[in-house]
């Protein structure tokens, strides 16, 4: 049977045995970086595989990854605009269930009745609510 590595299309596919090449990232600190390096000296140096020569080249050049400023400021902006969003889906029930309270509807309003009429994770709502301002 054929072995190919990539395929453009499923009538490519037929009667070929497909191998997927996944890559894996994992973020290590630099100690963490020593301890691999270690570890592979001491279990790989017998070994002569192209698996060996790619692990000690990637260990002895690690990528950095640097994020730009652009990033930086959109990453930050969409998590204001999320929490902004979350505070007024909040606040908004919290209106709603006071008003609920005040015509005897429900008997007291708590993180729970707020996460499930505004729709947001009850941690969420613990973040932006004090315990004051729930009953």
């Amino acid at each position: 049977m054929k072995v190919i590595k990539s395929y453009n299309s499923l009538n490519e596919m037929k009667g070929y045995k497909m191998i997927i090449f996944e890559k894996f990232r994992i973020d290590l600190n630099e100690i963490e970086i020593e301890v691999l390096k270690n570890l592979a000296k001491e279990h790989l140096t017998n070994s002569k595989s192209d698996v060996y020569d790619s692990l000690k080249e990637k260990l002895n050049n690690p990528t950095i990854i640097n994020y730009s400023e652009n990033k930086a400021r959109a990453t930050i902006k969409a998590t204001e605009v999320r929490s902004a969003k979350a505070k007024a889906k909040i606040k908004q029930a919290k209106i709603e269930l006071d008003r609920e309270l005040m015509r005897g509807f429900i008997k007291k309003v708590s993180y729970y009745a707020v996460a499930k009429k505004s729709g947001v994770h009850i941690n969420t709502v613990k973040k932006y609510i004090t315990i004051n301002e729930v009953n």
